[in-house]
């Protein structure tokens, strides 16, 4: 496998967890979000990851390995049932008193940045890896 099919992959890697980091941004941002109704209700999206094989190159020797990137496929909003609170006083409140919220679990959008916070990492570790053998190969050749 070539240092520029890991670095693509890397690349690739690097996007599909910084979509998720941006829409675990957004759902938390929702979560105090009120709504007059229960169709109001703002919704969090999920990004689903798919594996797509990356074209063989033809400047790598051995095509033995598979290569493939994790992008994501689509955003899928989620249709939860919202949180219905009794607050009378709120602008937004109806004849019943209640006003609707997203039903957002703080602790799981948190472990979800943290996990796709890791993925992220680690995919800009095997990046910088791949950059540094590719620098190194160099220089011995330059030898």
């Amino acid at each position: 496998m070539s240092f520029q099919t890991i670095q693509q992959m890397s690349g690739y890697a690097m996007v599909a967890q910084s979509t998720r980091l941006g829409l675990v941004a957004e759902a938390l941002s929702y979560s105090g979000v009120p709504a007059a109704s229960a169709s109001e209700v703002l919704q969090p999206g999920r990004a689903l990851l798919q594996a797509r094989p990356l074209p063989v190159s033809a400047s790598s020797p051995d095509n033995s390995v598979p290569a493939f990137a994790v992008e994501v496929a689509r955003i899928v909003k989620e249709n939860g049932a919202p949180q219905v609170r009794y607050q009378p006083g709120h602008p937004l409140a109806n004849d019943q008193g209640e006003v609707f919220y997203p039903d957002i679990s703080t602790v799981e959008e948190m472990a979800t940045m943290m996990s796709a916070a890791r993925d992220f990492d680690a995919a800009v570790t095997v990046f910088n890896s791949a950059r540094q053998m590719q620098g190194q190969v160099l220089e011995l050749i330059a030898l």
